[in-house]
């Protein structure tokens, strides 16, 4: 289970106290607080919720570096077919899997209700083990905008070359990576 940290716990429960029972004229001079209040805290600032379509050009045809928390980086091609390939730190093979968008909601103390948000959802089969949940298989959904402030870097294209790979280049260590580092360690792609 991922533990927030205090900085972390202290700037929702602020975000939650600026932003609840205000009217439609103070939610922007609220959100300007809270704004200030995740940068007091140390905490890069909320991504706006993207749509389907602004969720499609940030993820799809292209690798990302995802914070794995205690797991160190994941490295994910989102191909534009409907298939997404995962290399995670200490596996020594590469997931193939399935994506799809769906519409989520979320609530917002400042709406008062839940309010739309696009998810990208991941299917890795009935034999793989979510790494956080531990759930076997079943599709597992993050919020876009959640998935794009844990990305570290991205690039366009299949850089690594995952989908055609069923082996990883090696054995991604459980620390913070960069694209980099990883491109200078496996060398070109033939």
């Amino acid at each position: 289970m991922i533990r927030p940290t205090f900085q972390l716990i202290s700037a929702l429960l602020v975000g939650l106290g600026l932003t609840a029972c205000v009217s439609g004229e103070d939610r922007a001079a609220n959100e300007a607080k809270v704004l200030s209040a995740r940068e007091d805290a140390g905490l890069r600032p909320e991504r706006k919720r993207m749509s389907v379509d602004e969720a499609k050009a940030a993820f799809v045809g292209m690798t990302r570096n995802v914070k794995a928390f205690q797991f160190g980086s994941q490295i994910t091609y989102i191909a534009p077919n409907g298939s997404v390939y995962l290399w995670f730190p200490g596996n020594p093979v590469v997931l193939e899997g399935k994506w799809s968008f769906k519409e989520t909601g979320g609530f917002r103390p400042y709406a008062g209700k839940p309010v739309s948000e696009t998810s990208l959802c991941f299917d890795y089969g009935p034999r793989t083990v979510n790494a956080w949940s531990r759930q076997r298989g079943g599709v597992e959904c993050i919020s876009s905008d959640t998935l794009a402030f844990a990305t570290f870097e991205s690039e366009s294209g299949d850089i690594f070359g995952l989908a055609g790979r069923t082996q990883v280049p090696f054995v991604l260590p459980r620390e913070k990576v960069s694209l980099a580092d990883l491109r200078k360690r496996v060398g070109p792609r033939s």
